[in-house]
């Protein structure tokens, strides 16, 4: 109690300013302990918000990398189930109605084989058939089959093409619904049986290429409106017309033709098409030898065509393989 009582003598003796000092040095202490925990927590907060943004963009990371993973094993699964599934038949849009009385082409089925046995494995033989193009080996016709080495003639050649283009139409006919192996192998038989011996002798009595300065435009057109005009056009813009030769392969429906797909919607309507019946295609080299221009260069040889019809068609690169068997050796060929 002694003690307690000087203390507040010398409490009551201190001046006034150094009460308020005192004071001042304590609230100065308690802002800046404050200051000091308000910046840690900022500092806290701040760690914590680029955690957060790390997780959640590794997070987007790995959702995106187990989608891709994800998709790509489905496409695997899919090409696996196709690869297995090849046996299935599939329709051929070209193998329609047939109407030919020729004797249609062997087709020789393949039963549980892979798609590669069309190009590898041995050269079986039937009984009563010749060898079937089961290697990568080329067909060798029979020994009774004789092989001209005389020089094919343009009429022979339109001929040859014309029947093999029947022929691989009737192949293709009666492999509707088969399996590819099966496809492939009709479409072999026919042009080994038919192409092969053809072009044996193509090669075997090669033409000398001409010096004249002629030139032959291979023109394969597919049911093509203007192509009277493109005749006309090419001969009467040629400086030297008697030295343009056109080959051409025309492929025209007949009958049971259609259009093409037909936009029948208006603008800003949803987009609706169909396909109408169509008239028969025109004959363009007929108009354009029926001509005034045309008769004369028709007349002379200079126009030469393959006819097929657009049922029979197997492709632009096939036509131009047509139209090249009509050159007979010009010195410029043109495409």
């Amino acid at each position: 109690a002694g003690q307690a009582a000087v203390q507040a003598k010398a409490c009551a003796r201190r001046p006034a300013s150094l009460i308020s000092w005192q004071s001042q040095r304590a609230t100065g202490a308690a802002n800046r302990r404050g200051r000091t925990m308000a910046a840690r927590r900022k500092a806290r907060e701040a760690r914590r918000q680029r955690r957060t943004r790390c997780c959640r963009w590794c997070c987007i990371r790995l959702a995106v990398v187990a989608l891709g993973s994800v998709f790509s094993s489905v496409l695997l699964v899919l090409s696996h189930m196709e690869s297995v599934q090849h046996g299935k038949s599939f329709a051929v849009s070209h193998a329609g109605s047939v109407h030919h009385a020729k004797k249609e082409p062997e087709v020789f089925e393949r039963k549980q084989k892979p798609v590669t046995s069309l190009l590898r494995g041995a050269v079986e033989k039937d009984d009563d058939r010749p060898p079937r193009h089961a290697t990568g080996e080329r067909y060798v016709p029979p020994e009774s089959v004789e092989v001209k080495h005389d020089l094919p003639s343009l009429q022979e050649i339109v001929s040859t093409l014309r029947n093999f283009l029947d022929e691989v139409h009737r192949a293709f006919g009666r492999a509707k619904r088969k399996t590819r192996e099966e496809v492939w192998a009709a479409y072999v038989a026919v042009a080994e049986t038919h192409l092969l011996p053809f072009e044996k002798r193509v090669h075997r009595t090669k033409r000398p290429v001409r010096s004249d300065g002629s030139i032959f435009v291979s023109i394969a057109a597919y049911r093509d409106h203007m192509l009277a005009n493109t005749l006309t056009e090419l001969f009467t813009h040629a400086s030297k017309p008697e030295l343009v030769i056109a080959g051409v392969v025309q492929q025209n429906c007949v009958v049971k033709c259609k259009t093409g797909v037909q936009v029948v919607s208006k603008p800003g309507e949803p987009v609706r098409t169909k396909v109408s019946d169509a008239p028969a295609d025109a004959d363009g080299v007929a108009d354009f030898c029926a001509s005034a221009v045309g008769q004369p260069h028709c007349r002379a040889g200079r126009v030469r065509v393959l006819r097929v019809n657009e049922t029979e068609s197997l492709g632009p690169a096939f036509a131009r393989y047509l139209a090249s068997k009509l050159w007979l050796c010009g010195q410029v060929f043109l495409q």
